[in-house]
């Protein structure tokens, strides 16, 4: 009965702290997003990428040929840098310095070519660009999504938009979006378009990505899921969304409720230099020859002396990361079939309460330091087993395991505490009266030796007598004796 007590104690505490995680959920999602930046830092993808090299006193770059296993080699990179900055002039450009750049990288022949730079507002440029853009079909642009409320946005542009969503009656997946911020007809008639909306965590990382956003009845997918439709040749039709997967010919991508997903990452902050990373001047200027063929290549802002205001620079769990590294990361997760899914919170409780419980029954049984050993085992345990999961592509709230087995551990040893100074209360208050203070400290020391029954004991027994005291003691009475 009393083992009873302590496993039903355990889990007690169990549930209490179940129900803090769920009034509090940001608190506690802030503990575990360190446990997970340090999982998803340990499990870094390598990169097998081909390098590049510069000849001195050469300004061309010249490929060393790699036969890659790797999706990874499809990505390269092509950064609006300092240097760009530098030669072209202010930022921002006009647009016709994107017509020369396109005319010039597509005779690389690149698979995509994505433009991650917003095009939100007219310009005399504009049909010059469209008409540049209208000789390929293999040029995609972004739009996001923003608070401000009554964006007017012309109905070309919006129909554009609309031609790479989905129509739907599921209710919208954030409130706080209001308007779309667009890439404005004409360019939008001539690309392919996805929204590349990121989303910061509770700690102010960026660990997610919406695959998709329901807005006013549309359903917009990220870019990119467009771009992995567009290199595998489906149609944004073939997209289905089932409860928590979001569905193409060939994948399913997992997503919660509001269509986010965990980033796995191959190019992080340290690695950043072992993929193919072009400056755009250089690519403008005829200084590179590089096949693209097969390539999907990402133009993005990378230059620090933009400011802080327009730098697409994003602090993650693996370290701070360009908008376009990051947009590569979660493609990359696509063309792999690698992705990170989260333990239902339903079994994930149910496998805490399964231990907690046996933090009880154990901690019945098991005194002084026996009871920390195994409570610091057990999260050893869960320690291992959250890394190992996470090797399998399966998050575990590890900080669940760790927070709740202390809380448990303390709550039983105090618990042991109150019961064991009833005790020794009860032991003197019982046998202080008739006993030795001696004995009475024995039974305190252990409350086992107070028993009605006997003990069977190996003794010895002296026995002695006085000279001439049994003739004396029969002629005397007893209180003379």
């Amino acid at each position: 009965m009393k083992k009873l007590k302590f496993c039903a104690l355990s889990l007690f505490i169990a549930l209490i702290f179940l129900f803090l995680l769920r009034i509090s959920p940001s608190f506690w999602g802030k503990i575990e997003s360190i446990f997970h930046d340090i999982r998803a830092q340990y499990f870094i993808r390598n990169p097998e990428t081909s390098s590049i090299k510069v000849k001195k006193g050469e300004a061309k770059y010249i490929q060393k040929q790699k036969k890659l296993k790797s999706f990874q080699s499809k990505i390269v990179f092509v950064d609006i840098d300092d240097k760009s900055l530098n030669q072209i002039g202010k930022w921002p450009w006009k647009r016709t310095v994107y017509s020369s750049f396109i005319k010039k990288i597509e005779e690389f022949n690149p698979s995509l070519l994505l433009l991650d730079i917003y095009f939100p507002e007219k310009s005399k440029e504009d049909d010059e660009f469209a008409k540049t853009l209208s000789n390929y079909d293999n040029i995609g642009c972004v739009y996001n999504f923003t608070k401000q409320k009554n964006l007017l946005i012309d109905p070309a542009t919006k129909n554009n938009i609309r031609k790479w969503a989905i129509k739907t009656n599921k209710k919208d997946t954030f409130k706080q979006i209001k308007s779309i911020l667009p890439t404005v007809h004409p360019i939008s008639d001539n690309v392919f378009l996805g929204h590349d909306l990121m989303i910061k965590g509770a700690d102010e990382k960026y660990k997610k990505i919406p695959e998709f956003v329901i807005h006013n009845g549309y359903l917009y997918p990220s870019i990119t899921t467009v771009l992995y439709l567009k290199y595998r040749g489906y149609s944004v039709q073939d997209l289905v969304l089932e409860d928590d997967e979001f569905i193409t010919r060939d994948r399913i991508i997992p997503v919660d409720k509001k269509g986010l997903r965990y980033v796995d990452y191959y190019i992080s902050e340290s690695n950043r230099k072992t993929f193919r990373h072009i400056s755009f001047v250089d690519i403008l200027e005829e200084k590179v020859k590089i096949n693209l063929e097969g390539k999907i290549v990402f133009v993005g802002v990378t230059a620090a002396g933009l400011g802080s205001g327009a730098q697409d620079v994003l602090s993650t769990p693996i370290g701070e990361i360009y908008g376009i590294e990051f947009l590569a990361n979660a493609l990359l997760n696509i063309f792999e079939d690698r992705f990170i899914e989260e333990v239902p919170v339903v079994w994930e409780n149910i496998i805490f309460l399964f231990f907690s419980g046996m933090i009880g029954l154990l901690n019945y049984k098991l005194t002084g330091l026996k009871n920390l050993f195994i409570t610091i085992s057990l999260v050893i345990l869960m320690f291992f087993l959250s890394f190992w999961l996470y090797s399998l592509g399966i998050l575990i709230n590890f900080s669940k395991f760790l927070i709740g087995f202390f809380l448990i551990y303390v709550g039983i040893t105090f618990y042991k505490y109150i019961l064991e100074k009833r005790e020794k209360h009860q032991i003197r208050d019982m046998f202080s009266s008739y006993m030795s203070e001696n004995i009475v400290a024995e039974l305190i020391k252990d409350p086992k030796l107070a028993k009605l029954q006997g003990q069977k004991r190996d003794m010895t027994v002296l026995f002695s007598d006085i000279v001439g005291f049994t003739s004396f003691s029969e002629k005397h009475a007893p209180e003379y004796v």
